[in-house]
């Protein structure tokens, strides 16, 4: 039987630590701007998280708990991605590193961009549906699974230049980062911006 999900501010040098860990080792130019930019002590977590779980007990972040469901927490993080993409001029990249441009199921989707060989899905309309962007959290690469909130970008067309990633990187609200095997943890820059409750 799984526990039920719940979104909470974690506060946690250890959760701070592995965030910063995964954008290091994130494989994308886009992780790797966001590493070399972000100031990690800004902002605040909030971890979707089976309900009385021991987070401060917890060692290893990518660590399974048990009872966790996949499709729950994916849930949430996408309610968490729409109701961000209702505010007006802003948009959510997920860099996924494992496809490749040539695939055909790739190129036949318009919320997919490319810079380069690199490859990521682009949320930027509140037109956009839950259930895709579900679809979108689950196609994406993991291990890590990253997601950035940044601002809408102002050019046109599927191929994107440095400057839209160097653009993102410096815009950027928050990441959503894969944590607890399949749950995620959001770092999030209050002061610029209130955190996107998804439940709301």
């Amino acid at each position: 039987m799984y526990a039920k999900l719940i979104i909470r501010e974690v506060d946690l040098k250890s959760l701070l630590a592995y965030a910063n860990e995964e954008l290091t080792h994130g494989g994308t130019t886009l992780s790797a701007k966001v590493s070399a930019k972000i100031q990690l002590s800004l902002g605040k977590i909030f971890l979707i998280t089976p309900e009385g779980l021991d987070v401060v007990g917890v060692q290893n972040w990518p660590w399974d708990p048990g009872h966790l469901s996949s499709r729950e927490a994916n849930s949430i993080l996408s309610r968490t991605i729409h109701r961000y993409l209702s505010r007006s001029g802003n948009r959510v990249l997920i860099q996924d590193f494992e496809a490749t441009r040539s695939d055909p199921s790739f190129e036949d989707d318009p919320l997919r961009i490319f810079y380069g060989e690199e490859l990521y899905w682009e949320l930027q309309s509140p037109a956009i549906s839950e259930d895709k962007i579900g679809d979108c959290v689950n196609d994406a690469s993991y291990w890590p699974w990253i997601g950035y909130f940044a601002k809408a970008r102002i050019s046109e067309g599927r191929d994107i230049e440095i400057e839209d990633l160097e653009e993102a990187a410096s815009q950027l609200v928050g990441v959503a980062i894969q944590a607890l095997h399949d749950s995620y943890l959001v770092w999030w820059r209050t002061d610029l911006e209130p955190f996107p409750d998804p439940d709301m």
